[in-house]
């Protein structure tokens, strides 16, 4: 069932008591902000920024880097007074993200020379993220490293998630190693929260979840990136670049997207193929006559289709 929306009478104005300016850039910025039913995260509010004017980015950025927004010491914080919530959990995850090359490039696939890059995330039992934190270096995070971003998770989650503790704690099996860095922390929580190590059968559910999620994400982003194409060459015939423009762009995040999920071979191809056909299309959408009209973002666009596809005669 849905979350219920809340009461009018209720509704508060998350802007208030921002400074003026900052206001006015985030209103400015997000005002027209729908976002789609199947949008998933941060992914889809990025590709609403990707449409906005660079200047007004800036400025947004601008009003947010000026806001005091303090964040609690987390070695001076007091857990033991932190709210614990009954009949609910929290995971720690370790998960692969990508690769670093030796001279810091982050890299999807691996080459030669690459050390792996990983995510550790804590997420609640409705999958909410209260920690998403990369480590300083590629390869496996050390144990100060993650305890710092555990207790991150409790004292200043990401927004907007408050401070609050779950009733278990399952870290996963492969975390095992740095238990015993986070054992006397966690048995320094107040009841009822209690932890445990995740089984292994449990381990080989979550790789089969992912191995599952994985396989449908790329089939979404390539019938997604199929109709947004479709949308914008019907833009391109209305002589109305802008959505055009958009449409292109959308189809090129969503391969992006599933060129991520680790597609098979055969579905890599057909994402580089479908990639370079939307940059070469959205590379004519800058190249038609009027207001807009950019052969500097024509030639960008052409250069990305070749090097998705060299033998692609369009590009």
């Amino acid at each position: 069932m849905p979350p219920r929306p809340p009461s009018k009478q209720r509704t508060k104005d998350p802007l208030a008591g921002m400074p003026e300016d900052t206001k006015a850039a985030i209103q400015k910025i997000l005002g027209d902000y729908s976002p789609r039913a199947n949008a998933s995260g941060g992914s889809d509010i990025a590709r609403h920024l990707a449409d906005k004017d660079p200047a007004d980015i800036e400025k947004l950025m601008a009003a947010l880097s000026s806001m005091d927004i303090p964040e609690p010491d987390l070695d001076k914080f007091d857990y033991s007074t932190v709210p614990v919530k009954n009949k609910s959990f929290w995971v720690m995850q370790l998960t692969p993200d990508g690769f670093v090359t030796r001279d810091g490039q982050f890299v999807q696939q691996y080459t030669p020379g690459c050390q792996p890059n990983f995510q550790l995330i804590v997420y609640d039992e409705r999958s909410s993220f209260r920690v998403s934190a990369t480590p300083p270096q590629p390869g496996m995070p050390s144990s100060a490293f993650i305890l710092t971003s555990f207790k991150r998770a409790i004292a200043c989650p990401l927004p907007p998630l408050r401070q609050s503790l779950p009733s278990q704690l399952i870290i996963a099996l492969k975390l095992s190693p740095h238990i015993d860095t986070l054992r006397p922390f966690l048995n320094s929580l107040p009841a009822p929260f209690e932890w445990r190590l995740e089984t292994p059968e449990e381990a080989q559910e979550v790789a089969e979840g992912v191995y599952d999620r994985n396989k449908e994400g790329v089939l979404t982003g390539l019938s997604t990136a199929e109709s947004e194409k479709t949308l914008g060459n019907q833009a391109v015939a209305r002589k109305d670049r802008l959505k055009a423009v958009r449409h292109y762009t959308e189809a090129i995040e969503c391969l992006q997207d599933a060129r991520a999920q680790s597609p098979t071979e055969d579905e890599l191809k057909k994402i580089k193929s479908l990639v370079s056909v939307c940059y070469a299309n959205r590379a004519a959408a800058w190249l038609m006559e009027g207001t807009g009209q950019d052969p500097k973002k024509a030639l960008e666009d052409a250069e990305c289709a070749v090097r998705f596809d060299e033998t692609y005669g369009k590009a």
